[in-house]
């Protein structure tokens, strides 16, 4: 059965490591399901007029600035 847009799982597993390389025998897996589709992001391409010129990809995400707590979203 195909899922729609923003209902996926998208859990990780996280192995964790000391300061001096050990790592420990246990995982720990972070359930996390999103349930809601992205935003659309907006693109454009753009010409510099140094010499040479390059060809630059411009993507813009909504509300990409904004925070959620105490860092970015």
């Amino acid at each position: 059965m195909k899922r729609p847009n923003g209902e996926k799982n998208i859990s990780s597993t996280i192995t964790l490591y000391a300061d001096d390389g050990r790592e420990f025998k246990q995982t720990f897996t972070i359930p996390l399901k999103a349930n809601t589709p992205p935003p659309k992001p907006g693109y454009a391409v753009a010409k510099t007029t140094g010499t040479p010129a390059y060809y630059v990809l411009c993507i813009t995400v909504p509300d990409m600035d904004k925070t959620a707590g105490e860092g970015f979203a």
